[in-house]
C-alpha cells in the first residue's frame, strides 16, 4: 500500500509549507491532490491535499514487479528510471517473448495492469512506459526511420499522410520528429485505438 498524507486548512500556500517542512521533499518530489470546500457562509474555502511521495511511488512500482515475477513463476531483472514526465520501467526476464507476447500486447496488457494498481493505490494517473528488453526501443527506432523516409515523400509530393495507429508514446515521438521539418506539421485524429496521426504539408 502507498503512504497517502493528508493536510487540512484554510490556507493553501500554508499547507504546502507545512507540506515540505514535515516530508522534506521538494514539491516538484510529491504528488498532490487538491480539493476545496465551502467552510460557510462567511468561513471562506477549506483546503485538503493528499500528499504521496515519487519515493513511495517508485517503492511500490518495483514491489508489483517483484510480486509479478513470483507469480508469474519468471526470473526478472528490472531497471526503473525518471524521464522529462513520466517513469520507464525496462524489464529483462528469462523469457522474454514470452512477456511480449504477439505484436507486443502482452506487454501493452501488463503496462495497463501497472497503470490501474497506481491509479487505485495513489488516486491520481501516474505516467509510466514499460519496455522488455528494449522491444518499445528497437520498435521506435524503426518507426523514426519510417517517419523519416515519409516525411521526404509528403515534402516532395505535397499530399498529406496519414499514418497507422500508434499509442501516445509512438505518437508523440512522430510529433516530435516532425516539428523540427519545415513545412510540416502533424494532426491527431480518432478516438482510442484508431487514434492516428496525419503527416501535412503546409506553406510558410
Amino acid at each position: 500500500m502507498i503512504n497517502k498524507r493528508e493536510y487540512e486548512g484554510k490556507d493553501r500556500e500554508d499547507l504546502l509549507v507545512k507540506i515540505k517542512e514535515e516530508l522534506q521533499f521538494p514539491v516538484d518530489e510529491l504528488y498532490i491532490q487538491e480539493e476545496t470546500t465551502q467552510a460557510g457562509l462567511f468561513k471562506g474555502q477549506r483546503y485538503k491535499l493528499t500528499v504521496v511521495t515519487k519515493l513511495d511511488v517508485r517503492t511500490f512500482i518495483e514491489e508489483y514487479v517483484k510480486e509479478f515475477s513470483h507469480l508469474a513463476n519468471i526470473k526478472m531483472d528490472y531497471k526503473l528510471t525518471e524521464e522529462e514526465d513520466f517513469f520507464k520501467l525496462v524489464l529483462d526476464s528469462d523469457n522474454n517473448p514470452i512477456l511480449i507476447g504477439r505484436e507486443g500486447k502482452t506487454l501493452a496488457y501488463f503496462q495497463v495492469l501497472l497503470r490501474q494498481a497506481l491509479l487505485k493505490n495513489v488516486g491520481q494517473m501516474i505516467p509510466i512506459h514499460v519496455d522488455i528488453a528494449g522491444y518499445k526501443e528497437q520498435k521506435v527506432r524503426n518507426i523514426e526511420r519510417q517517419i523519416e523516409e515519409i516525411a521526404k515523400e509528403v515534402l516532395s509530393s505535397k499530399i498529406d499522410v496519414s499514418l497507422d495507429p500508434m499509442n501516445s508514446y509512438e505518437r508523440r515521438k512522430v510529433h516530435t520528429i516532425i516539428s523540427t521539418i519545415d513545412h510540416l506539421k502533424t494532426e491527431s485524429i480518432g478516438e482510442g485505438k484508431e487514434r492516428h496521426i496525419v503527416i501535412r504539408y503546409v506553406e510558410k
